[in-house]
């Protein structure tokens, strides 16, 4: 600040800090924090779920997706169980070792069902997100078009087709739990030379790999049935690479903004 006789002239750097000062407290009147959220040197699952926030059906998704992983992971528990025992007088013992393989993961799911509503609850102040992702009588039309279409898919295979088909849906990007868990231990992706990241992250990164790959295969289905005239997009013919890049065309998102899920 500089004195010119009586008056005060207010150099470049205070007059930002007013503006971000009057700004932040227009933002706290019309809904938003109090105050900014504290900085950190690591990614957490709040910095993610942000870019969630004109998405809810993403939101909800991933909810869906981690409560199916534990509700399979009981399953496989349950069925290992009684693949695995021969007899009836050590049913008690082998349910007790499957069992215990799965726990932690189980615990991993629930706490990271509680770690999205517990970040989605510093972003989303109004509490409109959240009370979208609770509410189950919105239905999700584009995955139940979805599911109707790999219902179909999977009616037509044989046991063999159908196995090795299963075993592709239930594909990870972080499948290895010991890789997996050296990650999240050391807080950082180890084929990646960036910043850390907490380990729910990777669990919704995951989500997000998954979708970009759905996103464009439908797209690239969409195509071929357009461009064959074809109702069904059911073949068991491979797509070309004209469909994938027709698909990429069409997607509004990345031909605005480069991004297939949330570009739009």
């Amino acid at each position: 600040m500089v004195k010119e006789g009586k008056r005060r002239v207010l150099s470049n750097y205070q007059i930002r800090l007013r503006f971000f000062h009057v700004i932040e407290k227009l933002m706290y009147a019309y809904g938003d924090g109090r105050g900014p959220i504290k900085s950190r040197s690591v990614i957490g699952i709040a910095d993610i779920l942000f870019l969630f926030r004109r998405h809810p059906f993403h939101v909800r998704r991933l909810v869906d997706n981690f409560k199916l992983r534990k509700a399979s992971l009981a399953f496989k528990s349950y069925t290992d169980h009684f693949t695995n025992t021969k007899d009836g007088n050590d049913s008690i013992g082998t349910l007790c070792v499957d069992m215990s393989n799965d726990v932690d993961e189980k615990n991993v799911s629930e706490k990271q069902i509680q770690s999205i509503y517990d970040a989605l609850s510093t972003i989303d102040l109004r509490g409109d997100l959240l009370a979208f992702v609770r509410d189950s009588s919105k239905d999700d039309h584009e995955k139940l078009e979805r599911m109707r279409r790999l219902s179909q898919y999977a009616a037509s295979m044989d046991e063999f087709e159908y196995l090795q088909y299963s075993k592709a849906r239930c594909m990870k990007f972080a499948r290895s739990r010991v890789s997996k868990r050296i990650a999240c231990k050391k807080g950082k992706f180890e084929w990646v030379d960036g910043p850390k990241v907490e380990s729910d992250v990777i669990a919704v990164l995951d989500y997000l790999a998954h979708e970009v790959v759905c996103v464009l295969v439908e797209g690239a289905l969409r195509a071929r049935r357009e461009n064959s005239n074809v109702l069904s997009s059911i073949s068991s013919e491979p797509l070309q690479l004209e469909h994938y890049d027709e698909s990429l065309k069409k997607n509004k998102g990345f031909m605005n903004n480069g991004d297939l899920i949330f570009g739009c």
